[in-house]
């Protein structure tokens, strides 16, 4: 019986290789395909919302400092008309000086926190990004793998075929 089937009948039962691959391993390889887009749209979405973080925090923090300056000029106004009405000049220009220390302190803080969570945030995507590459890596070879797999066995049963049917021509 397999004797009397030509070989175009042979490879139109079998198929394509790729297609009973795909049957196979498709939905495996769509659902890494699907698992390896959620992590880089996880990723995305995490640098945006660092992003977002870091930008509202620097308008926080701009709008505050404009906001302490502010307040210092009409402090600053403020003391120059107490000292043309009295004369303190020198506890004036003491508080003054003590405030810009604070303010110039206050600003080194920010800068240093600032260049903190810039590190942290660098260290941890490129942590992420290590570990999708990896996950990516992996994926792939377990598909060269299976691939390899399916193409061995695919070649066994041809060669069975093969030797059956030269033993089949053999007998008759």
């Amino acid at each position: 019986m397999i004797s009397d089937i030509s070989q175009d009948e042979m490879r139109d039962r079998l198929g394509n290789v790729d297609q009973i691959r795909d049957l196979l391993f498709g939905k495996q390889q769509r659902d890494y395909e699907t698992r390896l887009n959620k992590l880089e749209s996880s990723l995305s979405a995490l640098q945006q919302e660092m992003r977002d973080r870091l930008n509202q925090l620097n308008d926080t923090l701009s709008t505050e400092l404009r906001s302490t300056m502010y307040s210092l000029e009409l402090r600053s106004t403020m003391y120059s008309l107490e000292k043309k009405i009295q004369y303190i000049s020198s506890s004036t220009n003491e508080e003054l000086t003590d405030m810009r220390q604070d303010i110039e302190g206050k600003d080194k803080n920010v800068s240093e926190s600032i260049d903190s969570l810039n590190k942290l945030i660098g260290s941890q995507i490129n942590s992420v990004k290590a570990e999708v590459n990896k996950a990516q890596e992996k994926l792939e070879k377990d598909i060269q793998s299976l691939k390899n797999e399916i193409v061995d066995k695919l070649e066994k049963r041809l060669s069975g075929l093969t030797e059956s049917k030269v033993a089949g021509r053999n007998t008759v």
